[in-house]
């Protein structure tokens, strides 16, 4: 337990001085857009992926291309859900979570619900990307509905 602490304050730590930012433009306008800070939930998904890489830089979607995980850090269910949102907001296409975790479970990475790390500080996680798709067989894909679900930004 105390070792789960230190690594959470050491991982914390090296987030808050990082430089986190993203180029992509969020062109289909929803509620969920935006966190209760005003963050686009691109940079949400930028922050996250600071966990695994500190500084970072998420650029915004090419033309038919899709976001995927690249790091232990995005194979959970809320960088699936945060940059599901972020590909819809550019109007881009994104992945079912079933393609999404094969691609952890590709890479030797378990994928897991909801997000295992210390979430870093300066920014909000949206209540709806703590959504879980285990065990539900007809739901596998994010959609809107999930945010105006679940609610809360």
């Amino acid at each position: 337990m105390l070792s789960w602490l230190l690594l959470s304050a050491i991982i914390a730590k090296s987030v808050v001085g990082a430089k986190i930012q993203t180029n992509a433009t969020c062109t289909v306008s929803a509620f969920f857009n935006n966190n209760s800070l005003g963050q686009s939930v691109c940079l949400i998904g930028a922050y996250l992926n600071s966990v695994c890489e500190g500084t970072h830089l998420e650029e915004g979607l090419l033309p038919g291309r899709f976001y995927e995980p690249q790091a232990s850090c995005m194979c959970n269910t809320v960088s699936y859900n945060v940059w599901s949102a972020c590909a819809y907001c550019q109007n881009g296409p994104w992945l079912s979570w079933p393609d999404w975790s094969s691609q952890c479970s590709n890479r030797g990475i378990a994928p897991q619900e909801g997000f295992p790390y210390a979430l870093p500080f300066g920014f909000a996680t949206p209540h709806w990307a703590y959504y879980n798709y285990s065990g539900n067989v007809n739901d596998t894909r994010w959609n809107t509905s999930i945010p105006h679900a679940l609610g809360g930004t």
